[in-house]
């Protein structure tokens, strides 16, 4: 039989109700490239897993397929995050389409460094493949562009075109065939590649990497209050490098983000509970008196 976490008493309940201010909604989903630090702007590339025709010349129909395409994996409205197809039509370009900044790094949902900018994407090299679908999963489905290696439409196989066939890009492919590999007919059902409008790196305050937000935590930003020059793991919720009030705000926003780990099979003594509880609230108090 699961061994049920045992429950705490009411008055230690109260207490962390008292010192929580959580908004589980807040976390993103999104993928957060490893070295990409909070508060850092960034983008997303993808291979969409739904496939559909080329047969349209309105830009916003890719647009629209693209967001769908995010929203389903919840990693779009709801993050609120917008995502773009990298698609030419007779009136507009896909760089244009797309546009960002050649500043902003951007990273397929394995996490790898594609391009480190606008100008970069465009350059004829890709540093990783766009070959990972919404879910993080392979997909070499040939996706629909309608575009040139520059980033420009094809005047004549671009989406929509009166031709009846447009341009492809290859996901395989580093070179300038991830965009202009072939050109089928329009009427095929091939994927399109979606890209995200920069996106802000989360702030966290999971000191431990346990994936949770808790006492632990807390106990760890206790410890090293003060301290100039440290890390993540130290307490430095904001990446400034100092441990001071600001990484405890941070702290006791995300307090019980993953609640939901109480009902796991173990669970750690009430009287340790209460005593992290209480010491976190009674910092939160005396951070909040002193603020007035």
């Amino acid at each position: 039989m699961p061994v049920l976490p045992r429950p705490l008493p009411a008055f230690a309940l109260a207490l962390l109700v008292a010192c929580s201010s959580v908004d589980a909604t807040a976390l993103a989903a999104l993928v957060t490239p490893e070295g990409v630090g909070p508060g850092t702007a960034y983008r997303l590339v993808y291979n969409t897993r739904s496939r559909t025709r080329a047969g349209s010349d309105d830009i916003e129909v890719y647009n629209s397929f693209a967001q769908a395409s995010a929203n389903a994996a919840g990693m779009g409205a709801s993050e609120g995050a917008v995502w773009k197809a990298i698609a030419s039509t007779a009136t507009v370009d896909a760089r244009e389409n797309i546009a960002g900044s050649d500043d902003v790094p951007i990273y397929n949902l394995a996490g790898q460094l594609v391009a480190s900018g606008d100008a970069d994407l465009w350059d004829g090299t890709l540093s990783a493949l766009l070959n990972y679908n919404e879910f993080g999963q392979l997909n070499n489905v040939d996706a629909w562009t309608g575009t040139l290696a520059s980033g420009e439409k094809d005047p004549v196989y671009h989406l929509g075109s009166e031709a009846a066939a447009s341009w492809c890009g290859r996901p395989s492919f580093s070179d300038g065939r991830w965009t202009a590999f072939i050109t089928p007919f329009a009427d095929s059902f091939l994927s399109i590649f979606a890209i995200s409008e920069p996106i802000i790196a989360p702030f966290t305050a999971d000191f431990d990497a346990d994936a949770a937000v808790g006492g632990g935590d807390f106990l760890i930003w206790q410890r090293n209050r003060g301290a100039v020059g440290g890390a993540l793991s130290d307490g430095d919720a904001n990446g400034d490098a100092t441990i001071d009030a600001a990484d405890l705000m941070a702290w006791e926003m995300a307090w019980g983000a993953n609640s939901a780990a109480l009902s796991t099979s173990t669970a750690p003594e009430p009287t340790s509970s209460l005593m992290v509880a209480a010491s976190a609230c009674g910092a939160v108090m005396r951070r909040r008196r002193s603020t007035r």
